[in-house]
């Protein structure tokens, strides 16, 4: 009953909130269904079944429109332009996918996607509004560790039967589950008082689900992501009284936490990457996807415009040798977002994606001298955060097959967000 109360009060509130404060509350509610509402749920059949993510993406739309000449249009910018034309250059690859019914369904999905994403460009403009976005995907992932804290693993040590829509493996929810972890340590250090109490609360579900997850990738990009943000926050100009005791503090603090949650199974998995070093033909392991990686490149020079939607699925038998041991079935995953993306959309489309990320990582550089020069910690902390939590998603996804990720694109919006609102309080010398 927890759980369909929060399912339903959310997105009341948000629809209410979006008309009576900010229209980023319908974005922030569009998040909250991605992590609430799934058919994996134990409380999916005591809800009324309905498209409760068309309802909210209808809405964002029709807010869109209705402040269509509130702000600075969406089309001048950069990513806005260059997801467009990824969009458009994935819906065309449909004349010559090699599964046009699949491409055609996955297609649509992805153009929508994106359509929401620009979208809530138009209704995201200040930093408080931003603030909104990732506290809504903080909560949705803290509801995430909630839920599993509640099944716990399987017999066999894994958490099984809880993703979200576009993901309903564990090993993409945990590649999600990186960025609430990163925001959480970002919200604990940004915010004061109750706040701080609820981000400490939301990280240690997050942190707790990504142990009993046991996945290596996540782990990685945790790693990566939370090193990034505390060696920037040691390394800032920015005058913190006590900066490097308090850092120290929380680096103390972040790994007692850990070492009270971690078990022998997460050590065990963690460690098998060591253990799984060598490469080898006659038995899979984490290292069998470097054979992947191969027969996906060498797909890539028959299909260098593309093959579209879960191509490299259908094809893999024909590029991976026969004597590679791929486990119980020949029809794998490319296992790596980069690998995805070149064999769906081939090199114009990687090409497309990689400038997308290039452009995010400068808008965040940009937004960071700005709040130097100006002296805004917040701006400063925000784009440190959003920086962290892509150097960690990216990581986790070079092992997963997230090119079309719902997770990545809600980051992406919130880098543009953080760079138009951020410009706008540059200009104008707001703090």
């Amino acid at each position: 009953m927890v759980s369909i109360f929060i399912f339903f009060s959310s997105q009341i509130a948000c629809y209410i909130l979006s008309l009576a404060k900010t229209p980023a509350f319908s974005v922030a509610g569009y998040i909250l269904i991605y992590f609430l509402y799934d058919s994996s749920r134990w409380w999916h059949a005591n809800v009324p079944e309905l498209n409760y993510s068309f309802y909210i993406s209808g809405t964002i739309l029709v807010l869109a429109f209705h402040h269509r000449n509130s702000s600075e249009s969406v089309f001048g910018d950069r990513i806005i332009l260059l997801l467009i034309v990824l969009g458009v250059y994935y819906y065309t690859i449909n004349f010559w996918a090699v599964a046009p019914d699949i491409h055609t369904y996955d297609a649509l999905n992805f153009v929508k996607l994106l359509l929401v994403v620009i979208a809530s460009v138009k209704l995201a403009t200040s930093r408080h509004d931003l603030e909104k976005l990732i506290w809504a995907f903080t909560l949705g992932c803290a509801y995430i560790g909630y839920y599993i804290l509640e099944t716990g693993r399987t017999a066999y040590g894994r958490v099984e039967g809880v993703g979200v829509v576009d993901a309903p493996d564990v090993n993409g929810l945990a590649a999600t589950l990186v960025i609430g972890a990163i925001f959480s340590l970002m919200l604990f250090w940004f915010c004061r008082g109750f706040q701080r109490l609820i981000s400490i609360v939301c990280g240690a579900l997050i942190v707790n689900a990504l142990v009993l997850m046991n996945s290596r990738g996540a782990f990685l990009g945790v790693l990566t992501g939370a090193g990034w943000f505390v060696l920037q926050t040691y390394r800032s100009s920015f005058p913190i009284a006590h900066k490097k005791l308090k850092i120290l503090s929380l680096v103390a603090a972040g790994a007692t936490c850990l070492m009270l949650v971690v078990d022998q199974s997460a050590i065990d998995r963690f460690l098998s990457i060591k253990d799984e070093a060598e490469i080898t033909k006659d038995k899979q392991t984490g290292y069998t996807r470097l054979y992947f990686w191969a027969a996906a490149f060498e797909m890539s020079k028959d299909f260098p415009f593309g093959a579209g939607a879960r191509s490299f699925i259908v094809l893999s038998p024909e590029y991976i040798s026969d004597d590679i041991n791929t486990g119980s079935l020949r029809n794998r995953a490319a296992h790596s977002t980069w690998f995805q993306a070149l064999t769906e959309t081939g090199y114009p489309g990687l090409i497309i994606l990689c400038l997308t990320f290039a452009t995010a990582f400068i808008y965040l550089f940009r937004i960071k001298q700005s709040a130097l020069i100006l002296g805004s910690y917040p701006w400063h902390v925000l784009a440190l955060g959003l920086e962290a939590a892509m150097i960690g998603h990216l990581t986790a996804i070079s092992f997963l097959d997230r090119f079309r990720g719902v997770s990545l694109y809600i980051l992406i919006l919130m880098i543009v967000v953080c760079y138009r609102a951020g410009s706008v309080d540059s200009k104008i010398g707001r703090k």
